[in-house]
């Protein structure tokens, strides 16, 4: 018994979440960004850390990821910036289609995956859904969101007033715009 408490009490200790990412220095998340590149690849692209959480829809639960992505050309150096956002959830397809950062404007998606998962007889779960949509954003607008404390951002859903809502913490934008400023760089003196 005395060891089937101690077990159960590392489990529990070992489950603790990540901490949010706006505690994370600026370094942690400038090294631990994914970069990759091909001499068949016309870009270089750089993943952000992936920002991870879920959200209880009355029986259900919805399990998010989202992150920056930027793809530096290796030829003109020209960037272009996005916000991937990846969700799995249950009961009927929602088609996130569109996001509104704060202010209203609103922007379309681009569609990467949609994907029923499996599907159950389970009367509160049905079917498991995912859905991977990429949104295009301006490098002005994260410039901009470094200096207003962030960006923030609704993902709405196309048939239901379901939606997400998310945030870049300053720290986590300037992680990304110093690879893309480096990578830009390092392009720019190959083809000298």
């Amino acid at each position: 018994m005395k060891k089937l408490l101690i077990i159960l009490v590392s489990l529990i200790a070992g489950c603790k979440s990540a901490p949010p990412i706006d505690t994370l220095s600026k370094q942690y998340l400038y090294d631990n960004s994914g970069v990759s590149t091909s001499e068949f690849d016309r870009n270089i692209t750089i993943q952000a850390i992936p920002i991870n959480d879920t959200l209880t829809r009355g029986l259900t639960l919805d399990i998010f990821t989202y992150y920056l992505e930027s793809k530096v050309n290796k030829e003109t150096q020209s960037v272009s910036h996005s916000l991937v956002f990846g969700i799995k959830y249950h009961q009927d397809w929602r088609y996130y289609d569109s996001l509104n950062f704060s202010g209203g404007e609103t922007i379309n998606s681009y569609v990467i995956k949609r994907d029923v998962e499996s599907c159950s007889t389970n009367m509160f779960t049905g079917c498991t859904f995912h859905e991977i949509v990429s949104f295009t954003i301006l490098e002005a607008e994260l410039k901009e969101a470094i200096k207003n404390g962030g960006l923030k951002f609704r993902i709405n859903s196309r048939f239901k007033n379901i939606f997400t809502i998310g945030l870049f913490p300053p720290n986590y934008i300037e992680a990304q715009l110093q690879h893309v400023r480096e990578k830009q760089s390092e392009a720019s003196i190959k083809n000298s």
